[in-house]
């Protein structure tokens, strides 16, 4: 199916001013923006995925309340919200509804209670059906919810993965340096936007 874009986390909780603002995070904003406006030109397949807590959740005994569902935080933040959004819930989808998932040419979002995506038992069903060439990865937080992601998709799953740079961030800058370090010697391909989206242009 070729080429897949996963977009991390993108919400407003984690931007700006939100509850649990990453550092640097605003600075990745035009970025991220390209990279959604681009992919979806490009008719790049777009998924991803967001927490959607409810205020009793567990998470928040570490991290403090965020992205609970509903709320304006929950929400991804303009830059990488397209128009068409299909929210995948964490309990299973029927066959039914996993096939108009995979058939649906807007933005697939997984929902998660914690930190790691395949905790939503749907997501890999949905990889095992789009079966995409390569996966583009991008997203907060570097070596939280990005470093799961990739361990899930490469470690796990076997993909070929390439994080963008320049369109991550992180809170603890050590343990992101040890994260980047691990997915090198996974295989994993660290690129620049610019260069993502040069290859979606020679595509």
């Amino acid at each position: 199916m070729g080429t897949l874009f996963w977009d991390v986390d993108t919400q407003v909780d984690f931007f700006d001013k939100g509850k649990l603002a990453v550092p640097g995070a605003e600075a990745i904003r035009g970025n991220l923006k390209l990279l959604t406006l681009k992919g979806w030109e490009a008719s790049v397949t777009m998924a991803g995925s967001a927490d959607a807590h409810t205020p009793e959740d567990r998470e928040f005994q570490v991290w403090g309340e965020h992205c609970v569902y509903g709320t304006p935080g929950q929400r991804k933040i303009p830059e990488t919200r397209l128009d068409d959004i299909l929210l995948i819930p964490s309990r299973k989808l029927t066959s039914s509804q996993l096939s108009e998932a995979t058939q649906f040419r807007g933005q697939v979002i997984f929902e998660k209670q914690v930190n790691d995506v395949k905790s939503n038992r749907n997501v890999m069903r949905y990889l095992e059906a789009v079966r995409p060439d390569g996966i583009v990865l991008y997203g907060v937080v570097t070596e939280i919810c990005v470093d799961l992601t990739v361990q899930f998709l490469v470690g796990e799953l076997g993909y070929s993965v390439t994080v963008v740079d320049d369109a991550i961030r992180e809170i603890d800058p050590t343990q992101a340096m040890k994260a980047r370090s691990n997915w090198r010697n996974q295989g994993v391909k660290i690129a620049s936007t610019k260069d993502v989206l040069y290859g979606l242009k020679r595509v």
